[in-house]
């Protein structure tokens, strides 16, 4: 009895654990033809009073005017996508997958 006792303890803790260290991983894929070989840059609102932005990820636009990220989110956000001087809002929430057309 103590065996079988253990055995459904040790269970329950390693489905709690597996839980606790789910990853959270953010997908967002994009179409962008005009933006070939530049960078895009994924920012974070930090703080809305300020503004102040943080960088999450950055990519390239391929040659087939496809780009990808993938990024460890928390929770759900505002998020700002910019290339050169423009820029879009995106709001992200964790293991969801997006996509964008520049």
């Amino acid at each position: 009895m103590q065996k079988i006792k253990f055995i459904l303890v040790s269970i329950a803790l390693l489905a709690v654990s597996q839980s606790a260290f789910s990853q959270k991983t953010t997908e967002v894929k994009g179409y962008a033809p005009g933006y070939v070989g530049q960078k895009i840059e994924l920012y974070e609102i930090e703080d809305y009073f300020s503004m102040r932005e943080a960088l999450i990820a950055t990519t390239m636009v391929e040659a087939d005017s496809t780009f990808k990220f993938s990024f460890f989110n928390e929770k759900t956000q505002k998020v700002i996508l910019k290339s050169n001087k423009n820029k879009g809002f995106l709001y992200i929430q964790p293991n969801a997958k997006y996509e964008v057309f520049m």
